[in-house]
């Protein structure tokens, strides 16, 4: 959208009182030159009027005015279009008389005339530095929160995965060194597709939140771990704790969910949502994960209690 030129002295009488830092610019070649600016645009960008009246001492180098023209000419050919104003607004890498960088947003329209006058209006972004830092903060924040989302289930608030992983290394280690047993007792909730499907997916997060809330009552000591394994499964992690204690602490962590009495009306069984479990329980070896020690579990007494032995690697 060009703007009707009422003649370059006119204009500027009639611009030079606006609070907006305006100039005018024409084509010579490959250059622009300065025709005019106001008293705002000086107090903007601090370099005095002669500075300005012969140069463009505002933008940050050759570069920065290439970009100036190479945007003034795709403007002459889009304008008119529905969206050009849109077009029109661009930023620029300037700089201010005492030297501080600043990125200049431009809203460049063309006069109508024989003298291709082109009409800037300027306005101070923020500086150059402060730009970089705030982009580069905003990248640190979003690898931040990526990280944080592994190692904290947004759900529950229980640890992740990545978190439970790394307490549970430590804990393989001094059970192995020490000889010590180490319990794991994987809680899975029963019937979730059919609490989901009755209640929907957000009832469902509420579910999950109340469950893990439920199990965490239920664990003795502080050292004892409880993470979110997958979507509707849980596992709780306790050191020196052997085959039959880690059987009876299961079905002590499955009745302190049942007593939440979260209703779950469709479900076979039960009205309310109940946990089944499945126990590991013994010695690791020094490199042991919780793969691992899953896979190397060997179903005790017919596969009827849920109880695991832990086997040796070698065995």
């Amino acid at each position: 959208m060009s703007v009707q030129q009422p003649g370059v002295d006119v204009l500027a009488q009639m611009l030079q009182a606006s609070h907006a830092p305006m100039l005018l610019l024409s084509p010579s070649g490959d250059a622009l030159v300065p025709r005019w600016h106001n008293r705002a645009f000086a107090r903007l960008t601090g370099f005095d009027s002669d500075a300005l009246s012969t140069a463009l001492p505002w933008l940050a180098g050759d570069d920065a005015a290439s970009s100036l023209r190479a945007h003034l000419d795709t403007l002459s050919v889009t304008s008119g279009r529905p969206d050009d104003d849109d077009d029109a607004v661009f930023a620029l890498a300037g700089r201010r008389a005492d030297g501080d960088s600043v990125m200049w947003q431009v809203d460049a329209k063309p006069l109508d005339g024989d003298e291709g006058l082109w009409l800037l209006q300027v306005g101070a972004g923020r500086p150059a530095a402060t730009q970089l830092f705030e982009r580069t903060t905003r990248l640190q924040t979003v690898r931040r929160e990526l990280a944080d989302a592994a190692r904290e289930d947004p759900v529950t608030g229980l640890p992740g995965r990545a978190i439970f992983d790394e307490q549970f290394g430590r804990y393989v280690a001094l059970c192995h060194r020490q000889r010590l047993p180490l319990a794991l007792v994987v809680l899975e909730v029963e019937s979730f597709d059919i609490y989901t499907r009755t209640f929907g997916v957000k009832a469902g997060e509420w579910c999950l939140r109340l469950v893990a809330r439920g199990i965490s009552t239920g664990l003795r000591r502080g050292s004892d771990l409880l993470a979110r394994l997958s979507e509707h499964r849980f596992v709780a992690a306790v050191v020196d704790m052997d085959e039959t204690a880690a059987e009876a602490h299961a079905r002590s962590l499955a009745a302190a969910v049942e007593r939440l009495k979260i209703h779950n009306p469709r479900a076979p069984g039960s009205r309310y949502v109940s946990v089944s479990t499945l126990t590991v329980a013994g010695i690791p070896d020094t490199d042991d994960t919780l793969d691992a020690m899953l896979t190397r579990a060997a179903r005790r007494d017919g596969g009827e209690s849920g109880v695991y032995r832990l086997l040796s690697s070698s065995g």
